[in-house]
This record gives structure tokens, C-alpha cells and sequence, in this order.
């Protein structure tokens, strides 16, 4: 089975839970860490999905395998930890944002780099990064998550 450490130490929340779910659904084993302080993740683990509370990239490192995991990150984290992070492990990042008037250096150290859009793989790639994922993740939504439940509504032709 596939284990993945998704790794998710934004002090605020939103967004990083749809990918959480979906890839328990479709089978992976999941260890998520989580700053202690967003209270989002309460109650998503279960059968397939651990979620760890952890304050800081250094106690990340401390609780990570030593060598060969897969890390997923949705989220940036410091140049020092990307680093450590890739010649360590398999290292894996979602880049939200187009890579326009901004630096996809954050992104160099990865080994796979996943993105929204054709025109956000377009900028990666233009930025020089070739380990960009071929096929954009569009955007997703949880509409069941909220209290009540969303509606998606077409209004156009």
C-alpha cells in the first residue's frame, strides 16, 4: 500500500483537506502533519489516515522516517527542509499559484512538482523546472463539507 506523509503546517486551514481525502479514498496509507493550532483536521482520521500534530519543520524532521518516504506537501516549507527533505526522501508539491512575477526557486529541489492549470505548467516549465507533472489538478471541492452541505448551481449556457 501506498504511504504517503502529507505535510501541512499552515497556521490557518482550508483547501489541503480535499487532497487528504481523496487520496485516502482512492487507497493510500496516510500519515498528515498538521499545526496543532488549525482545528480543520479534528475528526478526519480514521482507517487509512493519521494525523499528526506537529508545531514546527524541526519537530517534523524528528518525526519523520529516516530515508524513502514519499512527502507530500501542499504548503511551502523553508529551503533548508526542502533540501533535506529531497536527498532524503521522495519529495513531492503542489504549486497552487501561477509562477507569474513570482520565484519557482521553493519548487527547484522537489522531485515532482503538481499544479491547477496548463498555463501553470506552462510558467513552471518556462521557469526551468522539468519535473513538473504533465496533467493539471483542476480545481476540486469538497461541497459535502460544509454546515449545510453546498449546491452547486449552473446559471450558464
Amino acid at each position: 500500500m501506498l504511504h504517503i506523509h502529507h505535510v501541512n503546517l499552515q497556521p490557518i486551514g482550508g483547501g489541503g483537506e480535499v487532497y487528504t481525502r481523496a487520496l485516502a479514498d482512492a487507497g493510500a496509507k496516510l500519515t498528515l502533519y498538521a499545526h496543532p493550532a488549525v482545528r480543520l483536521w479534528d475528526g478526519i482520521d480514521g482507517p487509512g489516515l493519521e494525523v499528526v500534530r506537529i508545531e514546527n519543520e524541526a519537530r517534523l524532521l524528528e518525526r519523520l522516517p529516516a530515508k524513502d518516504a514519499l512527502i507530500l506537501t501542499p504548503s511551502p516549507i523553508s529551503p533548508p527542509s526542502v533540501g533535506r527533505l529531497a536527498t532524503q526522501h521522495r519529495l513531492a508539491g503542489f504549486a497552487h499559484m501561477p509562477m507569474f512575477q513570482r520565484s519557482a526557486e521553493g519548487f527547484r529541489a522537489y522531485h515532482l512538482v503538481i499544479t491547477v492549470s496548463h498555463y501553470c505548467i506552462g510558467l513552471l516549465r518556462a521557469a526551468g523546472l522539468a519535473q513538473v507533472y504533465p496533467e493539471p489538478v483542476y480545481g476540486t471541492a469538497d461541497l459535502g463539507a460544509g454546515n449545510p452541505p453546498l449546491a452547486v448551481y449552473r446559471r450558464s449556457t
